[in-house]
């Protein structure tokens, strides 16, 4: 496929394909590239799938002849997505366009994976945890910009967290920067509070992950945190 692939561990065990697929939940954003006869990338909106059969995507919003020469039965998407869990992996694999729907929402359906590329992505296995946390962006002198964001720590390990919090607005992201991360913890008469950065953020059904990596400059903070909640 590409560089990134030549780095991913081949799945082609129909069960362990069905098990990643199955992860997948309708209104994931999936990336597609197209190589032929234009390079073309773009984000489409899972709508299902058929088990061994098909995967069904959102037709991009737009003018259709933007898209005429790639969206065409045959041709063939690199498909990618992150994957979340203990580790975090990037899926990748090959679907051709076996049909699009012409009538009411258009949709496509890709020809099912028949093999699957996937790639740990974190170093240091992560804990799914629920804990209460807020960050908040840092100035560039490296103080509190204020605004802090209320949310959920949904998984943590001594490299960074998944943080994510609710909202309707479906384009809002947070952007790379440095922020502060705060979580109280019980017994504690202050908030630990690491110095850490956002990497990545995204939308999905009502909550915005964001991905974020603690700094070097306060092991002791995140040791206390870790230790606190009963992580090695």
């Amino acid at each position: 496929m590409d560089v990134l692939a030549k780095k991913m561990k081949t799945v082609d065990s129909s069960k362990r394909i069905t098990e990643f697929i199955l992860n997948l939940m309708p209104g994931k954003m999936l990336d597609l590239q197209f190589s032929s006869p234009l390079l073309v990338r773009m984000k489409l909106m899972l709508v299902g799938y058929d088990v061994g059969n098909f995967l069904i995507v959102k037709h991009p919003s737009g003018h259709d002849s933007e898209y005429v020469d790639v969206l065409q039965a045959g041709n063939v998407a690199i498909v990618r997505y992150i994957a979340e869990g203990q580790q975090g992996e990037c899926i990748a694999f090959s679907a051709p366009i076996r049909a699009i729907t012409s009538h009411g929402s258009k949709l496509i359906f890709l020809e099912y994976p028949k093999y699957i590329e996937n790639r740990q992505l974190r170093v240091s296995q992560r804990q799914q945890t629920h804990i209460l946390a807020e960050i908040e962006l840092l100035s560039a002198s490296g103080k509190k910009a204020g605004n802090a964001i209320r949310g959920i720590i949904v998984d943590i390990s001594s490299k960074g967290c998944r943080f994510s919090f609710k909202t309707t607005n479906t384009k809002a992201q947070v952007k790379k920067s440095a922020i502060i991360v705060s979580v109280s913890i019980a017994g504690h008469s202050e908030d630990v509070e690491i110095n850490a950065l956002v990497r990545n953020s995204r939308y999905e059904h009502g909550q915005i992950y964001v991905g974020i990596q603690f700094t070097n400059q306060q092991n002791e903070h995140i040791t206390q945190l870790l230790s606190a909640l009963a992580i090695n």
